[in-house]
Parts: structure tokens; C-alpha cells; sequence
């Protein structure tokens, strides 16, 4: 992968990047997505000649691939908000989805089942057992759950599920 081209800062954190074996994204979930800061280091470090572009795929092949990624994060909603039918959209399908496939499978990663603290803020109780289950599942990371997303062999010519995988 070339990235002579990048300044030191984002060499460094390109290297990290390529060092690792799992990547944790800690955040609060800031207006239905990752905050702005952390969308800008996105935006320097997934860079084209790094995760993508000229002779680096993307998805499964992209440049980060072999590598697991989880997304950790904390909310000012409950969880009942968080669901199909609730007000602040389904947490899977739609709030967390944009950032677990059009950024982390997109460079490469696969990505795996997230870490959600639902309003940590407001109950002590709840904060001490939230740690306690990151802890657990810092401890069992080979065995959290891959999110299922098709490889990209899986799609034609014009970006489409071929049928036999829909």
C-alpha cells in the first residue's frame, strides 16, 4: 500500500491501523453518528491509497482486511427508542449501519456485533454493570458475532445482489 503521500500524523495512525488485529471505536452517539471529530479522523485516516482506490479493493477486500472492528458506544435515548417501530430508529439496521458498512467493511474490517450503553449518564447502576459487561466482553473478544454483510464477489456488474444471494 502506498502512503508516501500522506503527512506523518496520518502515517502514524495509518500504522496503527495496520498493526492491529481489532480496532474498538469508543463514542457517544452524536446526532445518529459518530462525532464530528472522530468523522474527520475517518475521513484523513480511510484514505484513497490506503483502505481503497487504485489496486485496493473495498468491502472484503479493501485495504484493511484481516483486521475485526468493533463499534462501542453510548446513547442519551433508551434502548425501547432504538427499534424497528421506535422513534429514534432501528440502532442496527439504520443508525449504526452507515458506519459499520459504508466505513469500517468498506476499508476492509469486519466488523462485529457493537457495544451499546443505553443512557449511561442517568444510573449509576447501570454504568457499574455496562463495565462489567465490556470488561466480559474484552475479555471474549475472538467470540463476539461477525455482522453478516455479502462479499463483494457477490454482486454483478451494475452493483447488484446477483440472485442466487438474494
Amino acid at each position: 500500500m502506498k502512503t508516501d503521500s500522506f503527512s506523518q500524523d496520518i502515517k502514524v495512525e495509518q500504522e496503527k491501523l495496520l498493526w492491529a488485529d481489532f480496532v474498538i471505536f469508543q463514542f457517544p452517539l452524536w446526532w445518529y453518528s459518530v462525532p464530528a471529530i472522530l468523522k474527520g479522523w475517518f475521513d484523513r485516516v480511510f484514505a484513497s491509497g490506503f483502505v481503497y482506490g487504485s489496486g485496493i479493493g473495498r468491502y472484503d477486500t479493501g485495504g484493511l482486511k484481516g483486521r475485526k472492528a468493533m463499534l462501542s458506544t453510548t446513547t442519551g435515548s433508551p434502548q425501547q427508542g432504538f427499534t424497528p417501530h421506535g422513534i429514534d430508529g432501528d440502532i442496527h439496521g439504520q443508525i449504526l449501519y452507515h458506519i459499520n458498512h459504508g466505513m469500517l467493511y468498506y476499508a476492509g474490517l469486519e466488523p462485529v456485533e457493537p457495544f451499546i450503553a443505553w443512557t449511561p449518564a442517568r444510573d449509576e447502576e447501570a454504568r457499574k454493570r455496562y463495565l462489567q459487561e465490556f470488561e466480559q466482553r474484552m475479555h471474549n473478544l475472538a467470540s463476539i458475532p461477525s455482522i453478516p454483510y455479502h462479499s463483494v464477489a457477490h454482486y454483478d456488474e451494475n452493483r447488484q445482489l446477483k440472485p442466487e444471494y438474494r
